[in-house]
């Protein structure tokens, strides 16, 4: 893991054009990938930082930069590493279409989506992508199982926090996963329309992976 050297910031988060990352083939034709830079707080003080990658990258950062991280937020009862007690999808109830599963494709692991999710919940702070329509960010991917989020409006796009980007993953986890629960493959649009949640591997199993 490359060290990170914590920066000051107090901007909103930005965007990069990611270079060097595996783009996987089954974003939509015509959206754009780029890398996600979070803006998060590794401390309990409003201090924040800005690390580039996906949550997994995030996380092992935030370890680096506090190996107290995980303690001292759930002392403070801050992270959103308990489920709310209400299913995700009945607190969401009437506000989202149905999601769009698709099993012809090959599809995502979902013990590493679930896996994707529990970090998501952790990590404090509010994800952002820039102006769209059709921009994705790669916000969780292992083993070649992504969560990636995409903004289809044309200003940028900022969420209250990264729970959000976990609700609708976890929808698409219990709507979409295949009888033999072993992948699982879908979107989930909010109620707006301006922003989705996609899980989804890779399309084609002999090509590269998406991943590590």
């Amino acid at each position: 893991m490359v060290s990170f050297r914590s920066v000051v910031a107090l901007g909103a988060i930005s965007l990069s054009v990611a270079n060097g990352l595996a783009i996987d083939s089954s974003v939509p034709h015509g959206y754009k990938m780029v890398e996600l830079s979070w803006e998060v707080r590794p401390f309990l003080d409003n201090r924040t930082v800005i690390i580039n990658g996906t949550v997994e990258r995030v996380f092992d950062e935030l370890l680096e930069i506090n190996p107290q991280y995980m303690a001292d937020f759930a002392a403070m009862g801050e992270t959103a590493t308990t489920p709310s007690a209400e299913p995700v999808d009945a607190q969401l109830s009437g506000k989202l279409p149905r999601p769009l599963c698709d099993w012809g494709n090959l599809g995502a692991k979902p013990g590493v989506i679930r896996e994707g999710i529990r970090y998501l919940r952790t990590i404090l702070g509010a994800p952002a992508l820039g102006p769209g329509p059709h921009e994705c960010g790669q916000v969780s991917c292992s083993f070649s199982s992504a969560i990636t989020w995409c903004n289809d409006r044309k200003e940028n796009k900022k969420l209250e926090s990264f729970s959000d980007i976990a609700d609708l993953a976890q929808i698409i986890l219990d709507k979409c996963a295949q009888p033999n629960g072993r992948s699982v493959y879908g979107s989930q649009t909010y109620s707006d329309y301006t922003w989705y949640v996609r899980v989804h591997g890779r399309d084609d199993p002999d090509g590269p992976t998406i991943c590590q």
